[in-house]
């Protein structure tokens, strides 16, 4: 977690309350799969070919395809709701990741006030999607491989 998230991550004990009849446990439900060599949410997926083909690589279209924005599911009252509910998403993310054998990234990101969004994607050579020192992002960041 960069800097920004550590702080905003301090001193922060909220209660959430997972909503299991919301439009993320549906998306989870449908879990995640292989669709032409890609890791894509199966409630998201959609042709790839014109993609990768506009977003240059395999990663680009994972982390493309695979974005949440957590404020268009949900309403909640602050900014630490959100992001904590983030976080408990991106754990029933990594349950969901763990039953394929590849090495993968997820990313939470904060830009600004509850603009909250978790997107993943396979780890691979020579193709990069976020910045190994989290800290150059003004904006919270919480990687989770």
């Amino acid at each position: 977690m960069n800097g920004r998230a550590s702080e905003l991550l301090s001193g922060t004990f909220v209660s959430v309350s997972w909503c299991h009849e919301s439009e993320l446990e549906e998306i989870l439900r449908e879990g995640v799969g292989l669709h032409d060599n890609l890791l894509l949410l199966n409630k998201k997926m959609r042709p790839t070919k014109q993609l990768a083909d506009a977003l240059h690589d395999e990663t680009g279209v994972e982390c493309f395809i695979n974005h949440i924005h957590i404020d268009d599911y949900i309403s909640l009252p602050d900014w630490s709701n959100y992001l904590l509910y983030s976080l408990y998403f991106a754990g029933r993310l990594k349950q969901e990741l763990s039953k394929f054998d590849l090495p993968c990234r997820i990313i939470i990101s904060m830009v600004e006030g509850n603009n909250i969004s978790v997107r993943f994607h396979v780890l691979r050579n020579n193709q990069i999607w976020l910045d190994d020192n989290i800290d150059v992002y003004e904006g919270a960041i919480i990687v989770i491989e």
